[in-house]
């Protein structure tokens, strides 16, 4: 398991849209929970803060919330909304319910490999450790990123949307943002 996971992150990195030029010419799919709350009938009818995690470097909010057609009320969608946010630019990522708890477990299984990963020797002096949730090679979605990088002297859990910038969260962990999560997802089954 741990294998795939290093593969997995490696790939990431490797074809990340900050270091690969030929992604920039691909436009992203949004995602259907994004597509929604970008029609011009959708109202948001419930939301919620999750939380938020911090930095010095950036800070990623979480907001749960249902939208509907204002034609057709029927017709919902519930999900949260991430804002990755630094000093310079903001990034908004829209994961549907279902997506909530796979990527919730993706950051927990990449935050419960931290310690494994950092006394695997290795002689790259910049490394990253990510899950196949986040590896999506076939198709250009806008959706979340997540990888934990080390280096001898510092790490940071980084965050993208596949697209550039990266939002770099030095000292913080997947897990922080997992929790904001499960908090997401019981607030859904509360809503």
């Amino acid at each position: 398991m741990k294998s795939g996971i290093v593969l997995a992150t490696l790939c990431a990195v490797l074809v990340s849209p900050a270091t690969a030029s030929a992604s920039s010419e691909v436009p992203l799919q949004p995602t259907s929970l994004e597509t929604f709350v970008g029609r011009p009938t959708a109202r948001i009818v419930w939301a919620k803060p999750a939380g938020r995690v911090d930095s010095a470097q950036a800070r990623v909010l979480v907001t749960t919330f249902v939208v509907e057609d204002a034609v057709e009320p029927a017709q919902r969608m519930r999900g949260a909304r991430i804002d990755l946010v630094d000093g310079r630019t903001t990034e908004r990522v829209y994961l549907d319910e279902s997506s909530l708890e796979p990527v919730m477990n993706a950051l927990n299984v990449i935050d419960g490999e931290i310690a494994w990963y950092r006394a695997t020797p290795d002689a790259t002096p910049y490394r990253c450790l990510g899950a196949g949730e986040f590896w999506h090679p076939d198709v250009r979605l806008h959706t979340l990123n997540a990888a934990y990088c080390i280096t001898p002297s510092y790490s940071e859990f980084v965050l993208s949307a596949y697209t550039a910038p990266q939002f770099r969260l030095p000292d913080r962990r997947p897990a922080e943002l997992a929790n904001l999560l499960s908090h997401a997802i019981a607030d859904l089954k509360n809503s």
